[in-house]
């Protein structure tokens, strides 16, 4: 597989009901699958996947987590499928 798509909060066996699950904001494309590659790396090594944003706990909006790209620059995934230098703003 030359690459695929990562959840950054995961799906979890079964799926997930959390509507958010397939939002530009919670994916990746990743190098590899699931068990090779950059995609196998995330997979295999979860606390270094956590901080650095690539996988995000389960009660957590993936939107608000910096994640890194190309291991150099820190941005925040939009649902437009954009990069955001700063966090969403919260609603007041």
């Amino acid at each position: 597989v030359d690459w695929s798509v990562h959840h950054r909060r995961p799906r979890q066996m079964g799926g997930s009901r959390w509507g958010g699950i397939n939002l530009p904001s919670n994916l990746l494309v990743a190098c590899g699958s699931g068990t090779s590659l950059c995609h196998g790396v995330i997979e295999s090594h979860r606390s270094s996947s956590v901080t650095a944003g690539w996988l995000v706990l389960s009660s957590t909006d993936s939107s608000t987590v910096a994640v890194l790209i190309c291991r150099e620059r820190w941005v925040y995934l939009t649902n437009d499928g954009e990069y955001a230098d700063h966090p969403p703003a919260v609603a007041a």
